[in-house]
């Protein structure tokens, strides 16, 4: 058996050096459904297949097992998504023991459980980790009800998916692990797999049993999701397979690299890796959190930090100032509301609209005061390409807003809250919205993968980060490294609160 290793780090086109993989194996004569392509995310996986079907004229069908691990287990054990605990059932189950339990998302989607309670955490950890629920309540910490209320809730959880013959994510990979047998494959890529978990590397660990070639691809300087039960041990430690390193960044300039690499160079135990920058020098800099009108007037932006309550902060502060942005890909104003203002204005001014402007107008109006009671789904029969005077949508369609208000009365189930925003953005260049938002707000482990040409990163901690960075500085530091990595022509660092945060992390 071939094994290979292939060091990615930020920029240096990982993917596309996989994908080259692809093409070799198909040029040899392996058959698509005779290679794994296995990625750490839902959008990760979904853009190995795009990119393979546009690269090697393929169809979806022709690549079963380009997925994520979960998805590969999915169908490998031949599940059906009603045998998937799904949130409905945790909804079910909270009701029945009288404790709060969400599933924030889903194991496929991210790669990892994610949990509203810290007790089924610590259960996914022990899990993810092969330990005890003791040994990840020792590291954890003190929850209240402890140890006990943890076991309470794990059998009932367990009672509850016998009852409705369900499984977790979770459980489909130790099923795998079990009893699972692999399909016949000839390669096996992994994506990511400094990501991965103990679980998750047994159940790689059978996928790659019988397979001719395996390459692993992934950089433990980017591994980020310890606290999922990633361990990227296995990528450092694997002296005895081949090992690539992909030297040459296409996004990183200079002096984001200087910064990156002091961040690394005092992590303890990591794989060295020599790699360049661009050419361009770039800009960096860094200084107290200030936020103005003109900050963000200009250019793509991405806006990092550590935790989600600083995105608070960040976010009530462009709203003052009027900048459209986006959190967790929605943007801060919805298109629909914006086509409904739109299309009032054309209205308005005597042009006509279309059906999906005028359906977008009545969302937004009282029925009984801006539109007549029955007609605010437009449920009618149209031509393909109608239109809609404001003189037929007042005498046929319901519509009993006169022409002269303004939108802000018109479309009066805007909240004026929304209604102030909206019109501090359309004062400083309306035309931000009809494009995609220029900054993007996100926490840096939302931003893995992602990209932009000005990175603004906060260094500032919550308490809990806080400790978390004392007891492991060099996951805080991957953290950081990770956010310092997505900037493409400037990086801003903005200094916590605590001096002795950012020097610890950054000098």
């Amino acid at each position: 058996m071939s094994r290979k290793i292939i060091f990615g780090p930020p920029g240096t086109g990982k993917t596309t050096r996989l994908l080259k993989i692809v093409e070799e194996e198909l040029s040899k004569g392996v058959a698509p459904d005779r290679i794994a392509y296995l990625a750490f995310t839902r959008k990760a996986a979904q853009e190995a297949v795009q990119r393979a079907m546009n690269k090697f004229n393929v169809d979806k069908k022709d690549l079963p097992w380009f997925r994520t691990i979960h998805s590969f287990v999915f169908k490998a054990m031949n599940y059906s998504q009603d045998e998937i605990m799904k949130p409905k059932h945790y909804s079910e189950l909270s009701e029945i023991i009288k404790v709060p339990l969400v599933s924030v998302t889903s194991a496929e989607e991210v790669g990892v459980s994610i949990h509203n309670n810290e007790h089924l955490h610590i259960y996914d950890l022990s899990r993810a980790r092969g330990t005890t629920i003791e040994h990840e309540y020792d590291r954890f910490g003190q929850l209240d009800g402890g140890v006990a209320k943890t076991e309470y809730i794990v059998k009932s959880l367990q009672k509850y998916k016998d009852t409705m013959h369900v499984r977790d994510y979770t459980d489909l990979l130790i099923d795998f692990v079990n009893d699972g047998a692999s399909p016949k494959l000839e390669v096996v890529i992994v994506d990511e797999a400094q990501d991965m978990s103990w679980l998750q590397w047994k159940v790689i660990d059978k996928i790659m049993q019988h397979a001719s070639r395996v390459y692993l691809a992934g950089d433990d300087d980017q591994a980020i999701f310890d606290w999922a039960g990633a361990d990227p041990t296995r990528l450092i430690k694997a002296d005895h397979w081949d090992k690539e390193v992909l030297e040459q960044s296409y996004r990183i300039p200079k002096s984001a690299h200087q910064i990156a690499d002091r961040l690394i160079s005092r992590i303890t135990q990591r794989q060295p890796k020599d790699w360049r920058p661009r050419k361009y020098r770039g800009f960096t800099n860094s200084y107290a959190y200030r936020l103005s009108s003109d900050s963000f007037d200009h250019g793509q932006w991405l806006i990092l930090t550590r935790t989600n309550y600083l995105l608070d902060q960040i976010e009530h502060d462009l709203r003052q100032y009027g900048h459209y942005y986006s959190r967790g890909n929605q943007p801060s104003i919805a298109q629909k509301l914006y086509t409904a203002v739109r299309a009032w204005h054309k209205l308005q001014t005597k042009q006509e609209v279309s059906l999906d402007e005028v359906k977008s107008i009545y969302y937004y109006m009282t029925v009984g005061q801006g539109v007549k009671r029955g007609f605010k789904g437009m449920n009618i029969q149209t031509m393909p390409g109608q239109l809609f005077s404001y003189q037929e949508l007042k005498d046929k369609y319901g519509l009993l807003a006169t022409a002269n208000m303004p939108w802000e009365h018109a479309l009066d189930k805007v909240p004026s809250t929304r209604s102030i925003y909206l019109r501090a953005i359309m004062s400083r260049d309306k035309s931000e919205l009809k494009k995609e938002p220029r900054i993007k707000l996100s926490t840096i482990h939302g931003a893995k993968g992602g990209e932009a040409d000005h990175v603004m990163l906060l260094t500032d901690l919550s308490r809990k980060a806080d400790e978390g960075f004392l007891k492991n500085r060099d996951s805080e530091r991957r953290v950081f490294y990770v956010g310092a990595t997505r900037a493409k022509k400037s990086l801003h660092i903005i200094r916590s609160n605590s001096s002795r945060e950012f020097t610890e992390i950054f000098q």
